[in-house]
């Protein structure tokens, strides 16, 4: 029943989203789309600042190309998205008597942080760099603690809770993943199907169901049910295996990989009891049985199919949109660009479960932007700060999200209702672990590249190796924090 209102809920949210995104008639304008007749329930005190100027600085689009970062537009426009984001600053600008100078560049490295910090000089114009998540440790010593600004509440979804935890680390809270940029949940990875392919399948087989979503309602949507669901798309009318042929899933191997491990609840780091971050994977008894699995599933069959040598790249790169495979995981910053290029239609699923026993979706999430506060920061401005951002993701989980969501799922059909229900479940689970943002290359790739590409069960002797020279790697990694 749980389960039926929360789809009624949501459907009710895409009807109201669609029309507003049709209508403004209602709405008390300043003539550039901004109502400013209603203040948002957020708690925020009344402050007039007086003219305060909030420098941020995030990624120029042309640098950071896989992902939706973008934070400011200079008008309104008929782009849905575009048009959010500009309300919601000019509103917050209005509302607080405040700037917002968000400024984009390609070159934000550890160098240009390390010299606006070296400098001393708080009238740089940045308070807030918007940073690559893979980056943000090692230049944690020229960031603030999160924790010294009132007024912003982690304790709320659009805080991106699952990702937001990683980054607070021996007590202090080094970034921030709130909504106010779409950078991370853009990196969110789904699974997605062909609508017309499952039909085919589902007609002649009477052990599944008419829709594929009817595996996430009933709960059964489980790493076990994509793997036996993909192989019966494995076809060949040749017996070649080649690029003509039918296969089950694509994806690189690192986003096949990365996606499934983590939406298995496999945790790479974890924190003590004193808030340290630890390897936990290598005595983690649960973990090496699930990891034990995904290599069992994808060995001596062509369910995925990438002939690729680089692991971080499909091959061939548009299996999915040209017809070939019944699953694909993407990122959701993806889907856009496979709506435009395909002519069937697909649908939208949350990463499959590991089994029926594990109670919640985990939405794999990794290479997007968050917020570091710069600690040239001066004190006065730190409630300033702290009102801005806030009030930027409330605004933005109450506005700019749910017109997100509308905006993957326009094709040039219909919008998928039961595929707005899945991006309720994909938006609420999203998860980031260290092992596959900083610590990528030396825990979740490593293991990628060591037993899922060549196939071969070294499972044991890998993790005994990460549980050789993982303290001594974290220990370096965080000195600079404590």
């Amino acid at each position: 029943m749980k389960k039926i209102i929360a789809l009624a809920l949501s459907l009710l949210m895409l009807l109201a989203v669609l029309t507003s995104c049709g209508s403004d008639e209602n709405t008390q304008s300043t003539g550039d789309g901004v109502n400013t007749s209603d203040i948002p329930d957020d708690g925020l005190p009344a402050v007039d600042m007086g003219g305060f100027e909030l420098g941020i600085l995030t990624h120029d689009t042309e640098w950071f190309t896989w992902a939706e970062i973008t934070m400011a537009v200079d008008n309104y426009d008929a782009n849905r998205i575009s048009s959010e984001i500009y309300k919601r600053n000019l509103s917050i600008e209005e509302r607080f008597k405040c700037y917002l100078n968000i400024d984009s560049q390609a070159g934000i490295d550890k160098n240009y942080i390390e010299n606006l910090s070296l400098s001393g000089d708080s009238s740089s114009g940045a308070h807030v760099i918007m940073y690559y998540d893979k980056w943000v440790v090692g230049a944690a010593a020229y960031f603030r603690d999160w924790n010294a600004v009132d007024y912003i509440d982690l304790s709320q979804d659009y805080w991106n809770p699952g990702i937001t935890q990683m980054f607070d680390i021996n007590g202090k809270q080094i970034a921030l993943s709130g909504v106010f940029s779409l950078g991370m949940l853009s990196r969110t990875e789904t699974v997605i199907f062909d609508k017309q392919m499952y039909a085919n399948y589902a007609a002649v087989d009477p052990t599944m169901y008419d829709s594929m979503y009817e595996y996430v309602t009933k709960d059964e949507w489980t790493l076990e049910t994509l793997y036996q669901i993909a192989a019966k798309a494995v076809h060949s009318d040749d017996e070649t295996w080649d690029e003509q042929d039918s296969y089950g899933i694509s994806a690189s191997k690192k986003e096949l990989y990365t996606s499934l491990m983590i939406g298995s609840g496999i945790r790479f780091v974890q924190k003590d009891q004193n808030g340290k971050p630890t390897f936990t994977t290598g005595t983690d008894a649960s973990a090496v049985d699930k990891l034990q699995k995904l290599l069992q599933l994808n060995q001596n069959n062509d369910i995925h199919y990438d002939k690729s040598t680089n692991a971080h790249y499909p091959d061939p790169e548009l299996f999915f949109e040209n017809g070939h495979t019944l699953f694909a995981i993407r990122a959701l910053f993806d889907i856009p660009k496979a709506r435009q290029m395909m002519e069937s239609e697909f649908g939208i699923l949350p990463l499959p479960k590991y089994d029926t026993d594990q109670t919640e979706y985990y939405s794999a999430c990794f290479g997007g932007d968050v917020a570091c506060l710069l600690n040239t920061v001066s004190e006065n401005d730190l409630d300033n700060i702290g009102i801005i951002m806030e009030a930027m993701a409330y605004h933005s989980n109450e506005n700019l999200v749910p017109t997100y969501k509308v905006d993957l799922l326009q094709t040039r059909y219909a919008s998928d209702l039961d595929s707005y229900a899945m991006l309720d479940i994909i938006f609420e689970t999203t998860y980031c672990d260290m092992g596959i943002t900083v610590l990528e290359d030396t825990v979740s790739f490593y293991l990628i590249k060591q037993i899922y590409v060549p196939e071969k069960d070294v499972i044991s002797s890998e993790l005994q190796t990460l549980n050789m020279i993982m303290p001594a790697t974290l220990d370096n990694m965080f000195k600079a924090i404590e």
